[in-house]
């Protein structure tokens, strides 16, 4: 049979998108040897090896998944159109399955570098702007490669290699060909550096994904880049699709069993870097295989000081605390560390770390600081303790005291006989100390019944004047003897009657009034009623005494502040009056303010929702 020369000139401006069947599958004089049949099944197997990791990696749905997906496919369309390409029997079907494998050639580099930007973190690459702009080059050059015959730019020449075993589409590159390598290598690099910046600072235990990201692509490029400078062992024969079956299947050993898919090591540095847990891990031999910067600031160690070590060796003086559990696979305890005149508190679990055959490969030691917890829980034990004795102590002072009040009345009315005037006197003066007194416990228990939420409104109608009339009858007796005028004002389009805890508005209204007197060393006191809006209501309390400096606005609602701001007379108290006030105000749904100046006065208004009949529950 006489040689066939297979070399055609490009001169023959024909477009080869869809060759006939017969021409493409025709084999002729080329006989299918073994070589091309067990070439074109590595081709093929390579093909389904990355469309079952591609389906595989779709369903993982990570950020990351379209691009890894992308990846797959490339492969599986350059591994299935180069075997289609070698048993093509003429060059025009060997053409026609070259320009098809660019559709995946050209489409990996992108994918590749894609899907390294989006693993390392760094999602601003995968905009759709900036992916367009990464396509642009990939997608000329498959334009290229389809119209070649028309301008050579892609393959200067083609011809059939008939050197080897294989009969192989052979080229010479053109200036497009060329840009579109280097844009293609450059992507490759960038991605891959990517990814190692992004993952050298990573634990042992996740270095096995690191090596598997970076080999796995490495492997076709490093053929790719022998068959493109003639060095490969076969030269007719492109090795890069087959190396792309070696790292498909590298990719599913590090998909079984280095988990590369479960977390990627990025998610994992966000959240075990960046914990406040002091995290180790050690494998069955009590050595050190990772430690977290939370664990390296408490045991003042480094990462590359402590790999590899024995924990024991590692912890230092924390081991006289921790030797007793380092040999268990589980526990959790709580250590009291004491140093000098300090106590630090801290929870100690240790777990096991099962591998993939369900037996115990290493333990995860995590060490949680809980000394603020244990410093509330003290606070909060004392401060119950410290309002147990304060209830405590109100009760068994408010007996005495009434019945001490009573019978000083009683003197003072002559009911056990006549009384001098300077008896009168005194008797007078131990009924004021005694209301005083009593009006101490009894804010002191309130308190302690306002923050232990021991208590509950009972809302019911009542009519504003009496209510005001109340406050009058009760508070009169002390303005008198301050020499203030006592004055009421409710306005017209006030409700007659509302709805509300009445003892609980007395309590508030009496509080402010008592107030008032205490530093108005003369003038007239006011009380006040009116109509906010629509939906609310409220009351004001004006004196003319001398009046709180701005700056403290605030502090005269909080508990205990016995705040001196120029009295006129020497009033004292426990400084609870205000703070109960703002308190029950607040729990009435309210808003208390003060408008004050020093010698101006003092205007606390306070304002609630007007409730209507369907709130009226107790």
């Amino acid at each position: 049979m006489p040689a066939l020369d297979y070399t055609v000139a490009i001169g023959t401006p024909t477009l080869f998108l869809c060759p006939h069947p017969a021409v493409i599958f025709r084999f002729g004089p080329i006989v299918m040897n073994w070589q091309t049949i067990l070439t074109t099944l590595l081709l093929l197997l390579s093909a389904l090896v990355s469309l079952t990791i591609a389906v595989y990696v779709w369903r993982q749905k990570q950020s990351w998944s379209p691009w890894f997906f992308g990846v797959s496919l490339s492969i599986t369309a350059w591994a299935a159109t180069y075997a289609l390409e070698l048993i093509a029997p003429t060059l025009q079907g060997k053409t026609f399955w070259a320009q098809w494998q660019y559709t995946g050639i050209a489409s990996l580099p992108v994918n590749w570098f894609l899907f390294a930007q989006s693993y390392a973190g760094r999602t601003r690459w995968t905009s759709p702007s900036r992916f367009l702009r990464l396509f642009a080059i990939p997608l000329l050059a498959i334009v290229l490669a389809f119209t070649n015959s028309w301008h050579h730019i892609f393959w200067q020449t083609i011809s059939l290699n008939t050197n080897g075993p294989f009969a192989t589409f052979d080229a010479t590159y053109g200036p497009g060909w060329f840009l579109f390598f280097i844009y293609s290598y450059v992507l490759l690099f960038l991605g891959s550096l990517g990814l190692f910046v992004a993952l050298r600072g990573l634990a042992a235990v996740y270095r096995w994904q690191l090596a598997i990201l970076l080999l796995s692509p490495a492997l076709p490029w490093i053929a790719n880049a022998l068959y493109l400078t003639r060095l490969s062992p076969i030269p007719q024969l492109d090795l890069t699709p087959f190396a792309f079956t070696l790292s498909m299947l590298i990719f599913g050993l590090g998909i079984t069993r280095a988990r590369l898919f479960s977390l990627p090591p990025i998610a994992r540095s966000l959240v075990v870097q960046n914990m406040s847990i002091a995290m180790l891990v050690v494998d069955k031999h009590n050595r050190v295989a990772d430690v977290n910067p939370a664990a390296e600031n408490l045991f003042g160690l480094r990462d590359k000081d402590v790999i590899g070590q024995r924990m024991g060796d590692v912890l230092g003086e924390w081991s006289s605390y921790t030797q007793p559990y380092l040999n268990k696979v589980t526990t959790e305890e709580e250590l009291r560390i004491v140093g000098g005149e300090s106590e630090r508190f801290f929870t100690l679990r240790i777990s096991p770390i099962l591998n993939e055959r369900g037996r115990i490969g290493g333990r995860l030691v995590l060490l949680q600081e809980i000394t603020a917890l244990r410093h509330a829980e003290r606070a909060v034990a004392l401060a119950e303790a410290k309002a147990a004795l304060l209830a405590k102590v109100g009760h068994e002072l408010r007996t005495p005291l009434n019945g001490v009040m009573g019978m000083a009345e009683m003197l003072e009315y002559g009911i056990y006989g006549p009384v001098s005037p300077p008896q009168q006197d005194a008797l007078k003066k131990i009924v004021e100390r005694t209301r005083y007194l009593t009006k101490l416990v009894n804010d002191m228990l309130e308190q302690i019944r306002l923050e232990q939420d021991d208590f509950h409104l009972e809302i019911a109608p009542f009519p504003v004047d009496q209510l005001v009339n109340r406050v009058i009858e009760t508070t009169e007796a002390a303005a008198a003897a301050h020499k203030l005028t006592m004055v009421t004002h409710i306005e017209e389009d006030v409700p007659p009657i509302l709805l509300g805890d009445d003892t609980r508005l007395f309590q508030v209204m009496v509080n402010l009034v008592d107030n008032a007197i205490k530093f108005t060393p003369k003038g007239k006191i006011e009380v006040q009623v009116f109509r906010a809006d629509e939906g609310h209501w409220g009351f004001r309390v004006v004196d003319e005494g001398v009046g709180i400096p701005p700056t403290l606005h605030e502090r005269i609602f909080e508990p205990f502040q016995q705040l001196d701001y120029n009295r006129s007379r020497n009033e004292q108290g426990m400084g609870l009056g205000l703070t109960i006030v703002r308190q029950l105000v607040t729990l009435m749904n309210g808003h208390i303010s003060v408008d004050s100046a020093p010698r101006q006065g003092s205007i606390f208004t306070v304002t609630l929702p007007l409730l209507q009949n369907t709130e009226a529950t107790t």
